[in-house]
Formats: C-alpha cells, sequence, structure tokens
C-alpha cells in the first residue's frame, strides 16, 4: 500500500516502484487519475479507482476522468473500502 503522491514521486524520480497486477487506487482526485494511469503504463493489468461519492462529485478534471477510462481503468462510485487485505505478498 502506498500514497498517490509518494508513488508519483518515486516514478518521477525513476525509482523501481512493484506493482501487483492488480491495483486499486483509493480516492477520486488528479492524483488518484495520474496514479492509476500511471500504473497501467508500468505494466498493470487492471486497475480500478475507488470513490465513494458519484462521478459528478469527483474533483478530478473531467478531461482526466474521460482519459483514464479510455485507457481501460475501471471506476467504482459509490464505493468506500472497510478494510485492506494482501492475499500471498
Amino acid at each position: 500500500m502506498m500514497e498517490c503522491v509518494s508513488f508519483l514521486r518515486q516514478v518521477s524520480l525513476g525509482e523501481e516502484v512493484k506493482l501487483g497486477d492488480k491495483v486499486a487506487v483509493i480516492g477520486g482526485g488528479n492524483a488518484a487519475i495520474d496514479a492509476s494511469r500511471t500504473a497501467l503504463r508500468l505494466g498493470a493489468k487492471e486497475v480500478i479507482i475507488i470513490y465513494r461519492r458519484t462521478r459528478a462529485e469527483m474533483p478530478a478534471s473531467p478531461e482526466e476522468i474521460e482519459e483514464a477510462l479510455h485507457e481501460g481503468i475501471e471506476i467504482a462510485f459509490l464505493a468506500a473500502p472497510s478494510k485492506i487485505a494482501r492475499d500471498n505478498g
């Protein structure tokens, strides 16, 4: 688990970042959109953004949301995780 801004900073500095095949990003701002698109470009097979409100309430710019969807990123609206668990590493 990692914060979006820390993840983006590591990537921009050229540091190695290990991702699984599936990446979940919690949040709806521009950092969440950037992190999800970056994870996809780094090789994640599936990326989902989990956001607790509706699309209309997302603070990220509408153009960025559209681009993320166009790239194949899924967005789960009106969803909030109750726990985060890691199986097999």
